[in-house]
């Protein structure tokens, strides 16, 4: 496999990993605003929506909830980007049942 390929890969692999930590420390926001800046396009689009998430609400506690009820623009860009890998606590749509609104 080309090495730009596997570092791509390599890449998208560590971004979902910051999304399954149960904190995206300081130090983790630092990293994503390195690769938010990386050559390739769909890498630094994730980085950037990563780094919103970190931003609005760091701790996983919740996230997906939260981001339902507080962010709904950045749940929908969220969920659409990474749909397949959705955690278990992820609410199915805006219009869960769950959700108080």
């Amino acid at each position: 496999m080309p090495r730009g390929e596997r570092d791509r890969i390599e890449r998208i692999d560590e971004l979902y990993g910051f999304l399954n930590q149960s904190h995206i420390s300081p130090k983790n926001v630092g990293r994503l605003e390195i690769l938010a800046q990386h050559a390739d396009s769909g890498v630094r689009q994730l980085a950037n929506l990563l780094l919103e998430v970190a931003r609005v609400k760091p701790y996983k506690r919740r996230r997906w909830k939260f981001l339902a009820q507080k962010r709904p623009s950045l749940f929908v860009r969220l969920k659409a980007l990474c749909d397949d890998d959705l955690p278990d606590e992820a609410p199915d749509s805006l219009a869960d049942p769950e959700l108080p609104f």
